[in-house]
């Protein structure tokens, strides 16, 4: 009993450092990806590794483009600098599914059609990621006895390793019980 307890805490101890290791990663990385905005659209940053290969002009007779105006009633959002500007035109849109991983959006003109398509690829994960993830809820239902019972409980994920998350998780119910408990979910 004792070996297990020390083992627990020893996990316990791992999973803090852990934790404090991700909070001070994402305190310090700032914006080094691209940021999705709920109310506005932001400029992409090029992918690190594309940005280093050499541009090069190519004359295009003509390229097809959507209709502002239109675009903008769809998209509210679209700034304004796009719409009021003649030399901005609209070329390609896309919506992304929400996913864990990265997702590399290309933008490929035909340069004698004019047309222009987005070709979108989910990244595939790294091993091993520190995460940062947070989640605090409340449950209420009845239990076998037929007893009214609720919890309010939170979540800490901070490390990644394949489809393991690893993290920190508690619960306080209404008889007055509580829980701390290391957690390792699995996800596909």
């Amino acid at each position: 009993m004792k070996t297990l307890k020390q083992v627990l805490l020893a996990a316990l101890i791992i999973i803090c450092l852990c934790a404090i290791a991700s909070s001070i990663y994402f305190w310090h990385k700032g914006n080094t990806t691209n940021v999705v905005s709920k109310t506005e659209f932001l400029t992409g940053k090029e992918i690190p590794k594309v940005s280093k290969v050499k541009e090069q002009p190519v004359k295009i007779e003509k390229i097809m483009v959507k209709d502002k105006a239109e675009v903008a009633k769809i998209l509210p959002a679209l700034p304004e600098t796009v719409v009021k500007d003649p030399n901005k035109q609209v070329t390609a849109t896309t919506t992304i599914q929400p996913t864990e991983n990265k997702t590399s959006v290309v933008s490929i003109t035909d340069i004698q059609t004019g047309d222009t398509e987005l070709l979108v690829k989910e990244e595939k994960a790294s091993f091993f990621a520190l995460e940062n993830k947070k989640e605090l809820g409340i449950r209420a239902g009845i239990n076998s006895s037929g007893l009214i019972q609720s919890d309010i409980f939170g979540r800490w994920q901070v490390v990644r390793t394949g489809n393991l998350h690893w993290g920190i998780y508690g619960e306080v119910n209404s008889r007055g019980e509580g829980k701390a408990m290391l957690e390792a979910t699995y996800r596909w």
